[in-house]
């Protein structure tokens, strides 16, 4: 008992440890962290919006319908490689 005891210990000192900072890494500065933060104006955004099709019907149509039952819809069916959820 004394043993597993010990063992627990050691273990947990061990990743205490290895969770701890190195020191080498410099500090985060907010000024750099708020510029990078800043939101875009949608006047800024160039370039053509482009919308993916979904890979669910690729896999199967037992994707698309999990993939309607997560979005809490009945079921689901693929056509053309699109994936339409039924109520």
């Amino acid at each position: 008992m004394k043993f597993y005891l010990a063992l627990a210990l050691i273990t947990l000192f061990a990743v205490a440890v290895t969770a701890l900072p190195a020191g080498d890494e410099p500090g985060t500065n907010l000024e750099t962290l708020e510029q990078d933060l800043t939101l875009v104006d949608a006047d800024q955004v160039t370039g053509e919006l482009k919308r993916d099709k979904r890979v669910t019907c690729n896999i199967g149509e037992w994707a698309c319908v999990a993939h309607c039952n997560a979005k809490s819809k009945k079921s689901g069916y693929c056509s053309r490689g699109v994936c339409y959820c039924t109520s």
